[in-house]
């Protein structure tokens, strides 16, 4: 169970079976350039038309509360966000974040890449991210222990 112990900057930390207890360690020696990738930048419109969709291999996975309201189902293959039944964010293999339209603006995005990528830490492997999607993934890795 992750309880929600205090808030920084409109930032949730998180204590419990979710946290990312992830040693400062884990990030020394990666760049910032190899954390976020090489990717091909596009603009948001590419993404426009997306949704959120729960893939198979986590379906089965147990949920876990998320950022007090919501809960999360996550594997090394992604994570998605649901609202009771319905998947109102997903983030798959480093790759594609999309968060539907009426929960934007929220911190649920920047948040899950956060819970996915301190889960499974390593460099991106991205081909292709919009700019929203690549400022998420920037503003995370200014959130990483990297003494």
């Amino acid at each position: 169970m992750i309880k929600v112990s205090r808030i920084l900057s409109a930032k949730i930390v998180y204590h419990g079976s979710l946290a990312s207890k992830v040693p400062t360690s884990t990030y020394q020696g990666i760049s910032k350039n190899d954390w976020l990738g090489n990717p091909k930048i596009t603009g948001n419109a590419n993404a426009a038309d997306l949704r959120p969709k729960l893939i198979k291999s986590l379906q089965s996975v147990e949920e876990q509360p998320f950022m007090g309201k919501y809960s999360v189902k996550m594997s090394p293959d992604g994570a998605a966000v649901m609202d009771g039944n319905k998947c109102i964010a997903c983030y798959y293999f480093g790759d594609t974040l999309v968060v539907d339209k009426p929960y934007r603006r929220r911190g649920i995005g920047e948040e899950l890449v956060y819970l996915w990528r301190t889960s499974y830490p390593g460099p991106a492997k991205a081909n292709t991210r919009t700019r929203a999607s690549q400022h998420i993934q920037e503003k995370v890795w200014d959130r990483l222990p990297k003494q």
